[in-house]
């Protein structure tokens, strides 16, 4: 071998040597960057999702609702053993919820003088421990006085203190509303002092006020009465010294219905809250809507409006959260987008933010993203069903169809798209193909993905 082989060949193992280090570096900086994906998980709900049957690995903390704190500072609720275990041995955290929608009564007899504030928190230790929780979720809706503002600030310090002499590992989130009307009676740089980080309630955004349907949670406002958006709460956190890395952004699977509402933002009858697997089936034959201001759909049958979140509007949440640099998503509540033995919303949650694959990749800018395949809508579906995807460039896209034998049935794409969002439709009776489980996938450069949907006849 010649020594300008020898050179070549040294230099060759030098270039592989230093792409292995950097690979390993971005490994890591990937791993040290991981999201939170915290999963409220309701008693109500095992009938939906059985603990056997939740997806650890697309979530980092399980937080069980609720335990409710007692006048007296007794803690009432039994602790789900079984979830418990089975989130151990997922190697995943579980806290629990203390408190919930009119837990504000209890909450204020109990944490009233630094006594009954001892009592409750050494008795949330014992409940902690006994049944090895990996910490609390304060979830005290709400306090509307200076008096509950004090006494809310001592309970976390005395829980931090009691915590510390306890477990020093045990964690203290709390819910926090979305808004100035609770937050102003809460001094978030005194509570971030006990807290772990907070998880924002960024939904039940609009739940008819101005008289009109509007939007359950939009990301951004777009200039309708009386509504609200995730884009204006976490602005208004962060301008109140909430710092961005203790903010963990809401995310709902439910949407609400307003009956009587022709149209989006007219008038109504009624209003009441129906889960994504609920919406889905319900208004496979509705018009479906997307608001590019506001980023989040919505569909209409010419008397009723349903405004929900959909795996479009999740992923643009997602990639909003991590240009605003937050710690994570909080999902109310896990069990609600289940179809079939698939979780369409929870998917693209943990593909955003807990994939090191292009899946996760993001632009500066929310609205072209990264390489995202969505869930189709309407799924599962009967004949025909929309699929969507975005590009972060424009390049050549090859999209086919498989059946659960790894056989293609259909090729829906195989051509040039530009930067953005895209859609293609998907009619099977083309396709003469039978009921079942089919697998759509997408390939775009480097990047591939295949979601699953079901064809029912």
């Amino acid at each position: 071998m010649t020594d300008l082989s020898k050179g070549k060949m040294e230099a060759a193992k030098r270039f592989i040597l230093i792409a292995m280090m950097v690979s390993l570096c971005t490994d890591i900086t990937q791993a040290q960057q991981q999201y939170r994906v915290v999963g409220y998980y309701a008693s109500w709900s095992k009938a939906a999702l059985p603990v056997s049957s939740i997806k650890f690995n697309e979530l980092t903390h399980i937080i069980y609702a609720f335990a409710g704190p007692n006048a007296d500072g007794t803690i009432s609720g039994s602790a789900d053993t079984a979830l418990i275990g089975a989130t151990h041995r997922a190697g995943r955290k579980v806290l629990i919820s203390l408190g919930g929608a009119g837990s504000g009564t209890a909450f204020t007899a109990a944490t009233s003088d630094s006594t009954k504030r001892t009592i409750l928190v050494n008795n949330l230790a014992t409940y902690i421990v006994k049944n090895h929780y990996d910490g609390v979720d304060f979830d005290w809706e709400s306090p509307g006085t200076s008096a509950d503002s004090i006494a809310e600030h001592a309970l976390m310090k005395k829980t931090r203190e009691v915590f510390q002499q306890t477990d020093s590992t045990l964690l203290i989130t709390m819910a926090i509303g979305s808004s100035d009307y609770i937050g102003r009676w809460r001094d978030y740089i005194t509570l971030g002092k006990y807290v772990d980080w907070f998880n924002v309630m960024t939904y039940d955004m609009d739940q008819g006020w101005s008289g009109k349907s509007g939007y359950n949670a939009a990301l951004y406002y777009d200039n309708i009465p009386n509504d609200y958006s995730v884009d204006q709460s976490i602005t208004y956190l962060k301008g109140r010294s909430v710092p961005s890395s203790e903010l963990v952004m809401g995310v709902p699977f439910y949407g609400k219905l307003f009956t009587g509402s022709a149209t989006f933002n007219s008038s109504y009858t009624s209003t009441a809250a129906y889960t994504y697997s609920e919406i889905v089936a319900m208004t496979s034959s509705w018009t479906y809507h997307w608001n590019d201001v506001a980023k989040v759909p919505s569909k209409t049958n010419g008397i009723s409006v349903v405004t929900f979140d959909d795996s479009m509007s999740i992923a643009l949440k997602c990639q909003y959260l991590k240009t605003k640099g937050l710690a994570g998503a909080m999902i109310w509540e896990i069990s609600q987008d289940v179809i079939g033995q698939n979780q369409p919303l929870l998917y693209a949650i943990s593909t955003q933010l807990l994939s090191s694959t292009g899946v996760a990749q993001i632009s500066s800018d929310p609205k072209v993203g990264g390489y995202v395949l969505y869930d189709n809508y309407p799924n599962p579906f009967n004949p025909s069903t929309t699929i969507r995807f975005a590009l972060p460039q424009g390049e050549r896209v090859s999209m086919k169809v498989f059946d659960v034998m790894g056989r293609e049935v259909a090729t829906l794409l195989d051509e040039y798209r530009d930067a953005g969002t895209s859609s293609v439709q998907f009619d099977a009776a083309e396709y003469r193909l039978a009921s079942g489980v089919y697998v759509c996938r997408i390939m775009a450069g480097n990047f591939m993905q295949s979601n699953k949907f079901v064809l029912m006849k």
